[in-house]
């Protein structure tokens, strides 16, 4: 039984496996591709969570410029014993 012409092939189906010299070249060509890979993903990794740490202190420092300047800490009190004052 033939199939009809839009079914057949065009081309007949080549072999799918690889000579040992071509398993070498996949591992290469994986190497030259996914180290750069790496370094992009883990780079940008690290800028974020160094971007994250920046906006966490200035928010930090922020908010106790705003609480120092509306509660007026005493000048000549330490920093802890004046918020202990303020939380109780």
């Amino acid at each position: 039984m033939s199939l009809p012409p839009h079914f057949r092939p065009l081309r007949p189906r080549l072999s799918v496996t690889k000579r040992p010299a071509e398993k070498g070249q996949v591992f290469i060509e994986s190497a030259i591709i996914t180290i750069p890979l790496m370094f992009l993903i883990f780079g940008l990794i690290d800028t974020s969570l160094a971007l994250w740490v920046r906006a966490t202190l200035e928010h930090a420092a922020l908010a106790f410029a705003r609480c120092a300047i509306t509660y007026r800490l005493d000048p000549g009190v330490r920093i802890d014993a004046s918020h202990q004052n303020l939380v109780k």
